[in-house]
């Protein structure tokens, strides 16, 4: 009886308080101690089994909350860190969030019947949203120190971090409290509160977007200790994915793994663009070259055939769990932006990579371009071998044949940038098109694939790729009377025309058309053998 009296008596004195604050301290304050007691009279309810308490303190919730935006300022101004209105009142906002959230996570013991049953099961399911409302609340204590500006002696509010500063103490605040969060979540903990690895969730999109924000904003992602941050951040993530990944919901891990690969790609691509600045080499072919090659190292990782064996069950984490995520998921947009690039660098690099001269094929753009075509290749020829479930669109063999023609878009480019460096022809579209040295030496290139193509396909009786080369080659015939017979240059086109009728000559020799491919079973085929 006397217990239960003292929680009555003290009850009552919350009561008088939450009436006397208002007239002694200003909204901000006043708010925060109507969360702190609201909190209170919500654990006296549980302890009472008083669904009428709990739900005054849930109200005093509300109500704290209200108060407490509408007294929101503009700029933080507090003149001391962490003892100024903003922090700690997000702080008790959200240790009276979390609280209640944590009481409620159980369902009364004896909920009753009628509104008291009803009540019961409100504030169960109201838990997991009032913890993410703490965590939110800790956020705004945390930001409102990180933006704290105090007033210098003119009145002119000074921001104690800059930008970058900010932008990486922001990115620490979520990714830390996401960490320190999930630790009541681990399966290893007597009463796990699955809610509370929520937060980890949402740590790769937190990252993409803060990531984002300094190459759009900053210099580099890395000024301003952010060398510093983002490894921290990178490193509490790859333990919370270590320790959560095996538990739900799978799918979204699954999307957590791929979406940490396209950050380190973002991460260090930043990185390079800022160098490549530093260094002057915009209009140079280093520039394009350097940001492909990363690429192409990234991709050629994700290639490996130890990787993918990895996938099988057995093998290290992450890839017997997740292999996909990073052999197909991740991998895929990085194949796609490799091919792109490739095909991009061939059509508009002049191949100017000074201080060294342009050598053809033997310079940076050719060879980066064959080593972005070559991974590419290698990539989808491990996807069509594998056992990952891809779509089967992935396994289609006519992928090879676009790589193909970038390839061969790229070969011709080859030309175009020997006549640049080597005949004084302008880097320029229209100029290209119209000399006759170019125009030449195409119809002799295409002629040369043709050739290669016809008699390659004839040794291993591939009728379909002898078509494709005998339809350059005639590609090639159109060429010459449609353009290069228009052109000046009486003896230059005889020299052309002379050695591309050649040529023909000797595909028709050396690579006629191969026979149609017959069946095991065909009695032509088996007289043949025998």
């Amino acid at each position: 009886m006397s217990r239960w009296l003292a929680e009555c008596f003290a009850a009552l004195g919350l009561g008088f308080v939450t009436l006397v604050v208002p007239l002694a301290l200003d909204a901000r304050w006043t708010a925060a101690v109507w969360a702190v007691e609201g909190a209170a009279v919500f654990w006296m309810g549980r302890r009472q089994d008083r669904w009428l308490a709990r739900a005054a303190g849930l109200l005093l919730q509300l109500l704290a909350a209200v108060a407490f935006l509408e007294s929101h300022p503009r700029i933080f101004t507090g003149p001391w860190p962490l003892a100024n209105p903003g922090f700690i009142g997000g702080l008790m906002l959200a240790l009276a969030a979390v609280g209640i959230a944590y009481w409620s996570r159980d369902r009364a013991p004896d909920p009753g019947e009628g509104m008291r049953r009803s009540f019961a099961d409100f504030e169960h399911g109201l838990s997991p949203f009032l913890f993410w409302i703490g965590f939110l609340w800790w956020q705004y204590a945390l930001n409102s120190e990180i933006g704290r500006s105090p007033l210098n002696p003119l009145g002119i509010a000074v921001p104690v971090f800059d930008a970058a500063l900010r932008l990486h103490l922001h990115l620490l605040a979520w990714v830390v409290s996401a960490f320190v969060a999930h630790h009541w979540a681990l399966p290893a903990r007597s009463r796990p509160w699955p809610v509370a690895a929520t937060p980890a969730y949402t740590v790769v999109p937190a990252m993409l977007l803060a990531a984002l924000y300094g190459v759009v904003t900053l210099n580099h992602v890395f000024q301003s200790w952010g060398w510093i941050a983002w490894p921290v951040a990178l490193a509490l993530h790859f333990v919370m994915l270590r320790r959560l990944d095996a538990g739900p919901p799978q799918g979204w891990w699954t999307w957590m793994h791929a979406g940490g690969v396209w950050l380190l790609v973002l991460l260090a691509g930043n990185a390079l663009v800022f160098a490549v600045g530093q260094a002057r080499l915009w209009q140079t072919a280093w520039a394009t070259v350097i940001l492909l090659v990363a690429g192409i190292t990234v991709l050629l990782l994700l290639s490996q055939r130890a990787w993918f064996a990895a996938t099988h069950a057995g093998g290290p984490w992450p890839l017997n769990r997740y292999g996909r995520s990073y052999l197909w998921l991740a991998a895929l947009p990085l194949a796609l932006a490799v091919a792109l690039g490739c095909l991009l660098v061939a059509v508009y690099s002049d191949g100017n990579a000074r201080p060294l001269p342009y050598v053809p094929l033997l310079n940076p753009t050719d060879l980066a371009i064959a080593l972005g075509l070559g991974a590419c290749a290698v990539w989808l020829t491990r996807i069509r071998t594998s056992e990952l479930q891809v779509p089967a669109a992935a396994r289609d063999p006519r992928w090879l044949l676009v790589l193909a023609g970038i390839g061969f878009v790229a070969l011709n480019t080859v030309w175009l940038r020997v006549a640049h460096h080597y005949a004084g022809i302008p880097w320029d579209c229209s100029r290209l098109f119209a000399s006759f040295l170019v125009q030449a030496g195409y119809s002799i290139l295409w002629t040369l694939i043709a050739l290669g193509l016809m008699v390659g396909s004839h040794r291993r009786a591939l009728r379909g790729a002898w078509m494709l080369g005998a339809g350059l080659l005639g590609l090639t015939v159109l060429k010459l009377f449609v353009i290069d017979l228009s052109n000046r240059g009486g003896s230059e086109r005889i020299v052309v025309f002379i050695a591309v009728g050649v040529l023909m000559l000797v595909v028709g020799y050396f690579a006629p058309m191969p026979p149609v491919a017959r069946r095991s079973g065909d009695p032509a085929l088996q007289e043949a053998r025998t």
